[in-house]
């Protein structure tokens, strides 16, 4: 069966579920498509993905730049230095559905963590991914692409889980 989206035609496991890597590779395409469609000054050329670690040199001595942690640090198994991450504003990063304690972020975060104890751990990063696509549009698209690399280096070590 062919379809515009490809969804119909690709493998599953047994239980009908994507693969981590399948995952992975739909979401790259979909960020190669916004990136693709998107006004290319809007595009913020300086944000980048990796983990909280490797993105220390690109915020430090900048107070207006953060790293926002895809999922969130509590949400995560993962030590707050592996997290996956991007950098983005700190206004932009406040805005984000996962940052302070309020009640719907709480409730955002509880959702993550549920996704990842289940071994749904890149399906609790697509909420980050979809909350920042919304809040700043094609902005970040490379920052995302960039972390999404990333977490495929940690899911072929083991790191973390589908």
């Amino acid at each position: 069966m062919y379809s515009d989206n490809h969804w119909e035609t690709q493998p599953r496991k047994e239980n009908g579920e994507f693969t981590f890597r399948e995952k992975y590779n739909l979401w790259k395409e979909i960020l190669k498509n916004i990136e693709t469609k998107a006004d290319k000054n809007k595009i913020d050329k300086n944000a980048k993905g990796g983990s909280y670690n490797e993105l220390q040199k690109e915020v430090a001595g900048n107070k207006s730049i953060e790293r926002h942690h895809m999922p969130a640090k509590s949400a995560s198994n993962l030590s707050k230095g592996k997290g996956p991450c991007i950098t983005m504003t700190r206004e932009e990063h406040f805005n984000t559905g996962s940052h302070s304690y309020s009640t719907g972020s709480n409730v955002y975060r509880k959702i993550q963590k549920d996704l990842i104890s289940k071994g749904r751990f890149l399906e609790a990063e697509i909420m980050d991914i979809i909350d920042v696509i919304k809040k700043t549009g094609e902005k970040y698209v490379k920052a995302l692409s960039q972390k999404l690399d990333y977490d495929l280096k940690l899911y072929e070590r083991g790191d973390i889980n589908g």
